[in-house]
């Protein structure tokens, strides 16, 4: 009998262990940005993030002095790893953490309606839909998924008691939640909204508007929260305007650049919306069988999740934010199932032709996509090419190397800053042009900024900027080194003296 407590507690931890051992395993043998089997392979957008987080670190204010439309909270991971001499270890053992914390909610939302096991069947089918979209890894939707699963867990275990009126704490968690998915990526908390939404309308056709009132407030008590403190922030680094212009009005005008989509939204729907459609079937399930406030939650989540992923360029890792969407397909699928045995049995076909759907999908991309351990010889090519980046920058004065301009920089080029001493001057370091086509106040900023002569140093990256920056670079800066690296070619630019 004295066994028994230890029984129970090794049985409540073990989908921790499990959920833990798929995180690692996940980021580890799939995410090429941040996987210890490819150091020093940054992989786009996650070098993107890291060259921000290292400048951070190094004193830099974000927005301000090197600017992105992310949300400083991204940036606040990666500052953190690169305040350790082993950064891409650290970065590693967060992003595991993340997507571990993720996979443990996804089990713990399973588990409001089903046993220990198939709650954990559920989570690892959670990870199997996620192998092919994780791509690189570090990105916004593996940060931002933990908080949109607590948020949902907290909303379902709520319609799950069935209580008349909403506790105001979990109104509060909502509000936490969305927060720091807007402090991530605005978008990314889409779900949550959705699901709130709903939420409300339901305690307002119950009449509950004092509930409603008290929850507003406790909601918008959660997001200050979350937000507030890098508001603070950039307020006390003279950095607010740029801070709000980045994650906000930005991001209003790169939508509006974006939207439209590029023709590839039914490829989308194939390959990775199945989780929408688990829960559209389970949506109208719950219609038919009169469960209104879960139907609204199936379908209205659904809907909104699609709304962001199938909007505007397609990328694969947008499709992270489905994630969430099998936890509630399953919810509600669970929930069809006590309603008779043919209701659990069309739930179990449902269930079925998902599993099998994303084994069919999934499996060949991950058997493609999973890393080996480097070979000597990449291993080689790696160290050569940052050899080159190296020695090229040494053509700059050790002492004029932290106030380099750069120009034609991509997500391809963030070695130059994150395996030599170069450090950009100017707040635009990396993918200018694409920025200012949805902005073009950014063009002339920087044109205005070539002009002042500001910087003594410009590094250009040859064939990738149009002919008006391409000009001002050769009205105010001699053509010097040249490099050509990792199939880029780099131009070192020095400027003209004063006439």
């Amino acid at each position: 009998m004295q066994d028994e407590p230890v029984l129970r507690k090794r049985c409540r931890m073990a989908p921790i262990g499990l959920c833990l051992l798929m995180g690692f395993t996940m980021v580890h043998f799939f995410a090429q940005g941040t996987s210890l089997l490819r150091r020093d392979s940054y992989c786009w957008d996650s070098g993107l993030f890291q060259t921000i987080g290292m400048l951070w670190a190094e004193g830099l204010v974000p927005y301000k002095q090197a600017f992105d439309h992310k949300g400083p909270l991204l940036f606040l991971i990666q500052r953190i790893a690169y305040a350790f001499a082993d950064p891409q270890l650290v970065l590693f053992l967060l992003e595991s953490l993340f997507v571990s914390a993720a996979l443990y909610l996804c089990y713990q939302t399973i588990r409001l309606r089903t046993a220990a096991v198939p709650a954990m069947a559920g989570t690892a089918l959670c990870a199997l839909f996620w192998l092919p979209v994780l791509e690189y890894g570090n990105l916004s939707e593996e940060y931002s998924l933990p908080f949109v699963l607590l948020a949902l867990y907290v909303q379902l275990r709520w319609m799950r008691r069935e209580q008349p009126e909403h506790p105001w704490q979990g109104a509060l968690v909502y509000g936490l939640c969305f927060g720091a998915t807007l402090m991530i990526r605005p978008n990314n908390g889409a779900l949550i909204a959705a699901v709130t939404g709903v939420i409300t309308i339901a305690l307002a056709l119950r009449g509950q508007w004092k509930n409603i009132l008290v929850n507003a407030v406790a909601l918008l008590a959660g997001v200050l929260l979350a937000v507030l403190p890098f508001v603070a922030y950039f307020a006390a680094k003279g950095a607010l305007e740029d801070f709000l212009y980045g994650v906000w009005t930005f991001n209003l005008k790169y939508i509006a650049f974006t939207g439209g989509g590029r023709g590839d939204a039914w490829r989308g729907i194939v390959f990775f919306t199945t989780p929408a459609l688990l829960c559209l079937g389970a949506g109208a399930g719950c219609l038919l069988r009169r469960r209104w406030l879960m139907a609204a939650i199936l379908l209205v989540g659904a809907a909104a999740t699609m709304a962001v992923t199938l909007s505007g360029t397609f990328y694969a890792h947008y499709f992270m934010m489905c994630v969430p969407l099998i936890p509630l397909g399953l919810f509600g699928l669970s929930g069809l199932g006590e309603e008779g045995r043919v209701w659990r049995g069309l739930a179990a076909c449902a269930f079925t032709l998902f599993v099998l759907v994303t084994a069919r999908t999934s499996l060949p991309i991950a058997a493609r996509t999973c890393l080996a351990p480097r070979t000597a010889a990449e291993a080689a090519q790696t160290e050569a090419y940052n050899e080159a980046l190296r020695s090229f920058v040494s053509n700059i004065p050790r002492e004029e190397r932290g106030n380099v301009a750069v120009c034609g920089l991509g997500s391809a080029d963030v070695a130059l800053f994150l395996q030599t001493e170069l450090r950009p001057a100017g707040r635009y370091i990396y993918l200018l042009e694409w920025h200012a086509q949805a902005d073009q106040t950014i063009l002339s900023q920087y044109l205005r900024f070539l002009d002042g002569r500001e910087a003594k140093w410009l590094v250009l990256r040859e064939g990738v900027v149009n002919e008006a920056l391409f000009q001002g670079i050769q009205r105010n800066y001699l053509p010097g080194a040249r490099c050509e690296a990792g199939g880029a070619v780099y131009r070192l630019y020095q400027v003209r003296p004063p006439v």
